[in-house]
Formats: structure tokens, C-alpha cells, sequence
């Protein structure tokens, strides 16, 4: 199965959570016109972080699906979910995590 992943590079407003919001939405109808069916995108409300760009989709494998640079972006991938699957089984990283230690 196929998944489209949308992924929102985006300054935002700080502090203006108004347009932030408008923005989000934009994107949110921008990326489900495209066939996504999940939209990723970092915190829009914060009002002390600031970011670099260069947002990336990345394969289970390390392979990049995807990728921005300055500026605002509405990055899109399509996600082969066997290939997930696959590539978690061969490499299964996220047993190893350690939640209770962060």
C-alpha cells in the first residue's frame, strides 16, 4: 500500500496563532488536493525556536523521500508501507527505545 506524506516547513508567526492557524489549514487543503493522508509539520506556535530549514521525509532506510531548503515549503513522498514495514523488520530500531528515560 501507498501512503502520500505531506511535510510543512514553515516559519510560522510567533505569537500570532491566528495566521499560524490559517497557514496550517492552507497547507492541510494543499496536501489532501495532493492525496495525502498525513501532514507533518513542527510547532507553528512556538515563540522561542527557531529553525534552519532543510525539513526532510526519510525512509526507515535513510533513504530521502524528500527535502527543502530556506523558506517555506509543503514537502510531498510517497511511502511504499510494505517497504516500512520491510525495511523495520531488518533494522528494528524503535525497540530499542528508552521512553521512560526522556
Amino acid at each position: 500500500m501507498e501512503l502520500i506524506v505531506a511535510g510543512l516547513q514553515a516559519a510560522g508567526a510567533p505569537g500570532d496563532v491566528a495566521a499560524n492557524r490559517a497557514q496550517l489549514r492552507d497547507a492541510a487543503r494543499e496536501a489532501a488536493a495532493a492525496g495525502a493522508g498525513l501532514l507533518i509539520t513542527t510547532e507553528l506556535f512556538q515563540q522561542t525556536l527557531e529553525y534552519v530549514g532543510r525539513s526532510s521525509i526519510v525512509a526507515p532506510s535513510g533513504a530521502v523521500l524528500a527535502g527543502a531548503v530556506h523558506g517555506d515549503h509543503l514537502l510531498l513522498a510517497t511511502v511504499d508501507t510494505g517497504v516500512v514495514a520491510r525495511d523495520r523488520a531488518a533494522n528494528p530500531y524503535l525497540t530499542d527505545r528508552r521512553p521512560d528515560l526522556y
